[in-house]
């Protein structure tokens, strides 16, 4: 092998990245107080009956304790397909509680401060009255 395909060889290979290596994010603040997204919530019911948590480290800790019988059980309580594979059919079940818990959250309501106009903004804004 020549040695310029050999380096790109090599430039080829080190260059390969990983979909894991990849992050993404979505900008938010996920720690921020959250209001209301339901009439339910506004009414006092916080969510927590379905899965009796909101954590997801609380539910995965449950799942992980769960034999592949109690998961599969699990996932038709929640309406999902079970399948044999107990990694996928756990991953698929903290996939559905975390969308359950996104849509039990609202992003928090930003307050617009109030600028104050300057004199002489006002002032041309008064010209045409």
């Amino acid at each position: 092998m020549p040695l310029n395909d050999y380096n790109l060889y090599m430039a080829r290979k080190k260059s390969k990245k990983l979909l894991e290596d990849y992050m993404q994010t979505h900008g938010m603040d996920e720690n921020a107080p959250r209001g209301p997204s339901s009439l339910e919530q506004v009414w006092g019911n916080d969510g927590t009956t379905r899965y009796n948590t909101l954590d997801a480290d609380v539910y995965a800790a449950r799942l992980a304790d769960m034999t592949r019988v109690d998961l599969q059980r699990e996932a038709q309580k929640r309406g999902i397909v079970p399948i044999e594979d107990g990694k996928k059919l756990r991953d698929r079940l903290i996939k559905e509680f975390k969308l359950y818990v996104g849509s039990l959250t609202m992003p928090p309501i930003s307050k617009k401060e109030k600028k104050e106009i300057p004199a002489d903004v006002l002032k041309t804004l008064r010209e045409g009255q």
